[in-house]
């Protein structure tokens, strides 16, 4: 028995190793349910993922660099795993600034937390030049629209949400769900209208960037929130914090608001 549940050896050799809960009754319980919903399943490994490790930000790697807290010309945006929260958005802006050039991430890729956190977000919209760490796994899907990466990173939360891919890691610190355990990661078959209704809550890209002139406009604004997803939510919060900032400054030093 391992964890308090009853092993095969013909699972022990399938599984390959012991430091891992994919013994345990929660994940048989999902890997079960996948198995008798005969092809209405499928694993993160079938489905043409290309998968590669972020960036080394040590120094032996990228040698002096400097960090900001706060959007500065010429320089990287990190996005670290740890920084990423349980609704795909950044808790923590981060910049970079680097001598030398930086492994980037596109949009529509996807960067997830294989070490600890498990957490992801999708890169929806074009960032210049942004990286990520050694830490986050990105997954790129050939072949794929941005709404069908975005419903596979919140199946990936609802995973991380309900334990299982704390059951699916391997090692110890808490655990590392690296690429060689995808083939334990169950996916469904949805609909294509499905994965829509889903994504568009994450990203709806028929919501344009919202403007400083529609804040005096109570209907648009209405109107554009019920519309727009947790990204544009979150990017446009995070756009009015720094004008208001940057208004509170000018105030500060007897400059015009500017506003």
């Amino acid at each position: 028995a391992i964890g308090g549940e009853t092993v095969s050896s013909g699972e022990l050799r399938s599984v390959g190793r012991l430091d891992t809960g994919l013994y345990s009754r929660r994940y048989r319980s999902v890997r079960d349910a996948a198995t008798d919903a005969s092809g209405k399943w499928t694993r993160l490994t079938d489905l043409g993922l290309e998968t590669r490790r972020g960036q080394n930000l040590q120094v032996s790697a990228i040698g002096a660099s400097q960090e900001a807290n706060v959007p500065t010309p010429g320089w990287y945006r990190v996005i670290k795993p740890t920084d990423i929260a349980t609704e795909g958005i950044l808790t923590e802006e981060k910049y970079l600034g680097s001598p030398r050039e930086l492994k980037t991430v596109d949009a529509g890729s996807i960067v997830f937390g294989g070490e600890a956190t498990w957490r992801s977000m999708v890169i929806c919209e074009d960032i210049v030049k942004c990286t990520t760490n050694i830490h986050a796994t990105i997954l790129e899907w050939p072949g794929h629209d941005l709404y069908e990466a975005i419903w596979l990173r919140c199946w990936l939360e609802f995973l991380r949400e309900h334990g299982v891919l704390k059951e699916i890691a391997a090692g110890g610190l808490g655990g590392s769900l690296g690429i060689r355990m995808y083939k334990h990661v169950p996916v469904p078959r949805m609909d294509r209208a499905t994965k829509v209704a889903v994504a568009k809550l994450y990203f709806n890209d028929r919501c344009g960037p919202f403007g400083m002139e529609d804040v005096e406009r109570p209907a648009q604004v209405r109107a554009w929130t019920r519309s727009a997803g947790i990204w544009q939510l979150d990017r446009e919060a995070k756009a009015l914090r720094l004008k208001l900032s940057e208004v509170q400054d000018r105030i500060l030093r007897g400059q015009p608001a500017g506003v």
